[in-house]
């Protein structure tokens, strides 16, 4: 009899382990699958900003003047753009090697000569990706490298 108890116990403690670990499994691959569908949305959100007329002035070639005209409306423009982009998204444009004094960020009293854009920045928990882009430069009529940080909001 007591060897059944015995027997009955270990059975019992095996199946709740057993539990315990399907759970665990279970959290953790819905955790990286909510990752998968996050770093899935940045990929398209980077895609469609490159190749956005909105924004560009042909493909991974962004137009300064439209960033500025984006930039300039703030919270407006995020809230214009989300049946577009969707919601809870940001974009950075930052110029690498910006002219000696032209590497702030760009808004009404110094532009053109400014090296940063930011569209709907929050200081929020995200997940990002950055990609090396082109800026056209209107006044200059020359193109910059820089670098293009597109996020969402988790």
């Amino acid at each position: 009899m007591m060897e059944y108890l015995l027997m009955s116990l270990f059975i019992l403690i095996v199946i709740i382990a057993l539990i315990f670990f399907l759970t665990w499994w279970q959290s953790s691959q819905l955790g990286m699958e909510q990752q998968n569908q996050r770093n899935e949305r940045v990929n398209a959100l980077m895609t469609m900003f490159i190749n956005s007329p909105l924004l560009v002035r042909e493909n991974s070639v962004f137009d300064d003047s439209k960033l500025m005209a984006a930039q300039s409306l703030r919270q407006e423009a995020c809230t214009d753009l989300e049946p577009l982009f969707g919601s809870d998204w940001f974009i950075e444009v930052e110029i690498l090697n910006p002219r000696p004094g032209c590497a702030g960020p760009c808004d009404a009293s110094s532009y053109p000569c400014c090296g940063s854009w930011n569209l709907c920045s929050q200081d929020l928990r995200n997940v990002s990706m950055v990609l090396p882009v082109n800026v056209y430069r209107k006044y200059e009529d020359r193109t910059d490298l820089a670098l293009l940080k597109v996020g969402v909001y988790s």
